[in-house]
């Protein structure tokens, strides 16, 4: 944080203040579910008319190049949906659709 002292609780707080996590949820043909955590910046969003899940492809762009620099590739899947929240694990997507 730009060599600011700040605590793990400040941290969050500042991230949760300015980010809001969605999780994009891609499918391969055979039906197999990955899923991929992303930060949309909040003022982003400010003032947006069309609903997110809309516009969701042009966010993807942004993080599969993100993914892809860091190595992971989601070769042979699409974008099905977008989850406003961090969802760690296929069942609890599942379980929340």
């Amino acid at each position: 944080m730009g060599g600011t002292n700040m605590t793990q609780d400040e941290l969050e707080k500042h991230f949760k203040n300015t980010f809001q996590i969605y999780t994009f949820v891609l499918e391969d043909e055979t039906g197999h579910l990955m899923l991929a955590p992303y930060g949309i910046a909040k003022h982003r969003e400010a003032g947006q008319t069309t609903p997110i899940k809309e516009r969701m492809l042009d966010y993807w762009k942004e993080a599969e190049q993100i993914y892809s620099a860091s190595g992971m590739t989601f070769d042979g899947h699409e974008v099905i949906d977008l989850v406003e929240d961090m969802i760690m694990s296929v069942d609890e997507y599942k379980k929340a659709s």
